[in-house]
């Protein structure tokens, strides 16, 4: 995996409708009780650490990387995904930065339902170079350890292609958004009060 779907500025909306073509099925083939044996095991491919970025310039760089090789829908750089509502991370292997990843507060939209910080990734990208090299899997462990995030948004067709990934790394519900293309994948911590708002009608 190489990019989480770009977060689209303000859309807060979900489709109810769909909610079965991704929710109840995709991780139910996946033991995520094995989560924390799968991710120690990975990281024997160098020295890695993670920084975060607060330079404009460096923000912009990454996010016209990631710009340049994704395949899917994108919106074009608002203000909003370099203010204060968004962390950068690289993810530095072996003294050199192998790529990034951008994670969005959330924690309002969430705040009728669960009781604590929520943040979501909302895109990463990572340099040919070191692809399949565990940095997009550290980068997302290292924002779900320390930084509150508990949700990724992205493509529902690479969801469902990668659900053993996701799963392993905690995610256990999720359902489509929009027209369906797009989907949000929430960690079990947040799975209950993620069914709750999904039954909200006033949501």
């Amino acid at each position: 995996m190489n990019a989480l779907i770009r977060e689209v500025a303000d859309d807060h909306t979900h489709a109810e409708q769909s909610l079965s073509v991704v929710s109840d099925s995709i991780f139910s083939h996946v033991d995520t009780t094995t989560r924390i044996a799968a991710n120690e095991s990975v990281f024997n491919k160098g020295t890695f650490e993670v920084k975060e970025i607060t330079s404009l310039k460096e923000k912009r760089m990454w996010m016209e990387r990631f710009a340049k090789e994704y395949s899917g829908r994108l919106i074009g750089l608002e203000p909003v995904m370099f203010g204060q509502c968004c962390r950068y991370f690289v993810g530095i292997l072996n003294s050199k930065e192998a790529g990034y990843i951008r994670i969005v507060d959330y924690t309002e939209m969430w705040s009728k339902y669960y009781d604590g910080q929520v943040w979501n990734a909302s895109d990463a990208f990572v340099k040919k170079a070191y692809r399949n090299q565990s940095v997009l899997r550290r980068l997302l462990l290292h924002v779900i350890n320390n930084c509150n995030v508990k949700a990724v948004r992205l493509e529902t067709a690479r969801l469902q292609s990668n659900a053993r990934y996701y799963g392993s790394l905690g995610f256990s519900y999720a359902w489509s958004i929009g027209d369906g293309d797009l989907s949000i994948a929430v960690l079990q911590e947040l799975e209950s009060a993620a069914k709750v708002r999904n039954d909200d009608p006033d949501d």
